[in-house]
């Protein structure tokens, strides 16, 4: 049974049993950011069906914050939708690594 832990920083094509690719650890890098300024994993849920089935269906969306402290630019935003693309093969990186970055 796949617990809430386990999906916290699995990517959609390790769900899929793809194993990981050239692209999985922005994937991961994409969580961090998000939980850095949100203070939140992107896709929580209590429910760890819930859970995977928002890594592997629904686009990251971000809450609604006023400026401050968790306001987050509309780059880095762009940078972690980028990071948290689903298909690994369009995700950035996914072409020239790091230098895409």
């Amino acid at each position: 049974m796949i617990t809430k832990e386990d999906l916290r920083f699995i990517s959609p094509e390790e769900i899929k049993g793809q194993g990981k690719q050239l692209s999985t650890p922005f994937w991961v890098l994409g969580i961090m950011l998000y939980e850095l300024h949100f203070g939140r994993h992107p896709f929580a849920n209590k429910n760890p069906k819930i859970m995977k089935a928002l890594i592997l269906k629904y686009p990251v969306s971000f809450p609604e914050v006023r400026s401050g402290s968790n306001a987050c630019s509309p780059e880095t935003e762009m940078l972690i939708c980028d990071l948290l693309c689903k298909d690994w093969g369009q995700r950035v990186g996914s072409e020239r690594y790091e230098t895409e970055i």
